[in-house]
């Protein structure tokens, strides 16, 4: 880097500080009867998720629209499934503390598309 210091670190949030368990989302999927990437595909691939990405928009009408349309490729009732898969996500401890020890000596932010719940996720 000829003489330049690196001052700062940037990570991303799922996958790479969050485990976004797909292995939950692609069980949700199988134990519903429903597509594969169904699960995924009605939260993330929805088209009010362009505007909660950018923090705007109504994250219940979100979630709400998005358990209606996994109903409807369902064709019944379902379980609040988002929720569930939400549910089983998790910190990545190990890069967790990396980030807690790159703080010592380094500036270290969180670039990332995901919803305004994620403070509240970094934070637990």
């Amino acid at each position: 880097m000829g003489g330049t210091r690196l001052r700062a670190v940037v990570f991303d949030f799922g996958g790479v500080l969050w485990d976004m368990r797909w292995d939950v989302a692609r069980e949700l999927d199988r134990a519903h009867g429903l597509p594969r990437s169904s699960v995924f595909e009605t939260l993330y691939r929805a088209p009010a998720w362009a505007d909660i990405e950018c923090g705007r928009g109504d994250p219940a009408a979100w979630a709400d629209g998005a358990h209606r349309e996994l109903e409807r490729r369902a064709g019944r009732a379902l379980p609040r499934l988002h929720e569930q898969w939400r549910r089983a996500q998790v910190a990545i401890d190990a890069n967790i503390e990396l980030v807690r020890t790159l703080r010592g000596g380094y500036r270290c932010s969180v670039l990332s598309n995901a919803d305004l719940s994620l403070r509240d996720r970094l934070e637990r």
